[in-house]
């Protein structure tokens, strides 16, 4: 018969919830029944192997989907971050172009008013220099 230490911790492991050491028990149960042929009970532990083979396969693809999804919800979130990090330097290079334009502009209407005035002033510095011809 199997030993009491195997069925504690066959019991232990259904407990926890621990499924590969539980499908593995049932496994060995279903060999260790067979050879004794008792085969109704190896019959059991093999159906209750099969239960928890399943259950582990489903498992494993749901492990597999969930990280996949993970994986694509993370690709999702970088693209999206390196667009949202593009349209901003787009954004601050277009304020800077704007920024330049706005400059340039004042820079215009400054030298379209306020040149001719400073040409008229050194004009009349000149002028004012000039000495007078004499008369005689």
């Amino acid at each position: 018969m199997l030993s009491t230490t195997r069925i504690k911790l066959w019991t232990f492991a259904e407990k926890i919830g621990f499924k590969r050491n539980i499908y593995n028990t049932y496994q060995v149960l279903a060999y260790a029944y067979a050879a004794k042929k008792n085969y109704l009970k190896a019959y059991e532990a093999q159906k209750l192997f099969i239960a928890y083979k399943d259950s582990l396969v489903g498992e494993d693809k749901q492990n597999v989907v969930a990280g996949l999804k993970f994986q694509y919800d993370l690709d999702k979130k970088q693209s999206e971050i390196a667009i949202l990090t593009r349209d901003k330097a787009l954004q601050a290079e277009t304020a800077n172009h704007q920024r330049l334009k706005i400059y340039a502009l004042l820079i215009g209407f400054y030298l379209r008013d306020y040149w001719p005035r400073i040409g008229r002033e050194q004009q009349a510095k000149t002028k004012s220099k000039q000495p007078t011809p004499a008369t005689t």
